[in-house]
């Protein structure tokens, strides 16, 4: 433990601190570190200028040099009442939870209206951490205080206890983000930080499979990101719509992350751009996926007769047999796997079903966009219960059949303009009826030994070093 409120105060005790903290890491040389403190080293990046909540420069460098000459495992800190979570090197940074309530500054990171009390008291902000501690590596669960029933063992992307289902991650979930300049505690600086709080949903949901676009993987701050999460569990498919041979440098970073690349295409044009597929085929070593664009003018022509189609991805489980033979004539030759579309129409049971048997025929894999979004673009889907029946059925088809990769469209709500949609989360990111019943399914599946999703192919790459294996 070590009192961070010393560094850069210039008393006696500050320089008594670092001698016995340089010393105390000496004599732990090659044993496992754990760090506890109250003020954060930093909360959204360590370059970051000196505020109110992280520790003043130069002691932060000096601490954050020494952690990473240890190879601290991991360092907990209070004081923000907010999670701020990061991987930097060998080294996990938690912000942890509070018990009593919100900072105003920090409900700041929430476009929507406040909870009780001017969001202080918004209860499934309040919590804690549970830490396990394996004899390789480590799990940190979030308990909200809001959870009358706790799970136990509680999901865990890290420790592989997972639900069958993912996510798209619609939201802006890696950018650093400016906060207004709310005092008393800082009346002078604007800071910038994450809404980490997206990485607690998708921990304490189990969300292990995450669809993000292949821009994702362009920007090196992001990418950084990515990899953290690949560490810890987690599993990506990357989407895109530009058909071509990928640069080698971010091929290689696909190759990195172990990603699925998935590439979208206008079916229309499909003779067109058959060589542009192939080429973006032969740059990647990983697997890759097809899909089609549906929109209004799409190649199902007969389909749309009125009223709005939104724009969107994915082949319609009564396309197969056209799928079929495309995989037979080109698909196989280029091992191309495929992406389906499952609108309010499909059952997820039958459709799922249908998908499946496609992917055992062509020995492929397949994932599933399970739109949310209902017939009126107005308005937003009203029954409650037909979609946690729908995402429970989802979760149910990809627990049944390793092939299938399902991934919900969207973690969070989407609740402005026309084609709002709900999520697992509100706009607070608090779970709401659907996430529930999607962690209360996924630990029930995995109360009984039953995998949450596709396992990778043998040879497809190291396992996470940052993940714990299911025991």
């Amino acid at each position: 433990m070590l009192n961070t409120s010393l560094i850069g105060s210039g008393l006696p005790e500050e320089t008594l601190q670092w001698d016995w903290l340089e010393g105390t890491l000496a004599e732990a040389a090659g044993k496992r570190i754990f760090l506890n403190i109250h003020y954060p080293i930093f909360a959204g990046a360590p370059d970051e200028p000196s505020y109110y909540d992280n520790v003043e420069e130069p002691g932060r460098s000096r601490l954050l040099a020494l952690l990473r000459e240890h190879a601290a495992e991991a360092v907990f800190a209070g004081h923000v009442h907010t999670p701020f979570l990061q991987g930097i090197g060998a080294t996990d940074f938690y912000s942890i939870l509070s018990t009593c309530f919100v900072r105003h500054d920090y409900a700041e990171l929430f476009h929507a209206d406040p909870a009780e009390e001017f969001s202080r008291n918004d209860e499934p902000k309040l919590g804690w951490a549970e830490v396990e501690v394996y004899e390789k590596g480590h799990v940190v669960t979030f308990r909200r205080m809001m959870d009358t029933d706790v799970l136990d063992p509680a999901l865990s992307v890290r420790a592989g206890r997972c639900a069958s289902l993912g996510v798209q991650l619609r939201t802006a979930w890696a950018d650093l983000h400016p906060i207004s300049i709310n005092g008393p505690v800082d009346e002078f600086v604007r800071r910038r930080v994450r809404n980490d709080y997206t990485l607690l949903a998708l921990w304490e949901t189990g969300l292990r499979d995450l669809r993000v676009p292949l821009a994702d993987v362009v920007e090196d701050a992001t990418f950084e990101r990515l990899a953290w999460l690949v560490a810890m569990g987690h599993r990506l498919t990357c989407y895109t719509t530009q058909a071509g041979p990928l640069e080698s440098a971010l091929a290689e970073r696909l190759g990195q992350l172990d990603a699925r690349t998935e590439l979208i295409v206008e079916w229309l044009r499909l003779e067109e751009l058959k060589p542009a597929i192939a080429a973006f085929r032969a740059s990647i070593a990983g697997e890759v996926g097809l899909a089609c664009t549906v929109s209004a003018s799409d190649h199902r022509k007969d389909r749309y007769t009125g009223g709005y189609v939104p724009m969107s991805f994915g082949f319609d489980p009564s396309e197969t047999e056209m799928l079929a033979r495309f995989h037979d004539n080109f698909g196989a030759e280029h091992a191309l796997s495929y992406a389906f579309r499952f609108g309010p129409e499909v059952c997820p049971i039958e459709g799922g079903a249908a998908v499946a048997e496609f992917a055992r025929r062509t020995n492929t894999r397949a994932t599933v966009n399970l739109v949310q979004i209902g017939t009126d673009p107005a308005a937003m889907p009203a029954d409650e219960a037909d979609i946690v029946w729908r995402l429970c059925e989802a979760a149910l088809i990809a627990a049944a059949h390793d092939a299938l990769v399902v991934h919900c469209d969207t973690l969070i709500d989407q609740d402005r303009g026309y084609f709002p949609r709900r999520g697992l989360y509100d706009a607070r990111i608090n779970p709401g009826p659907q996430a529930r019943a999607v962690r209360r399914l996924a630990t029930w599946l995995h109360d009984r030994g039953t995998p949450g999703g596709f396992e990778r192919n043998e040879g497809a790459g190291p396992s996470p070093s940052r993940g714990i294996p299911a025991s």
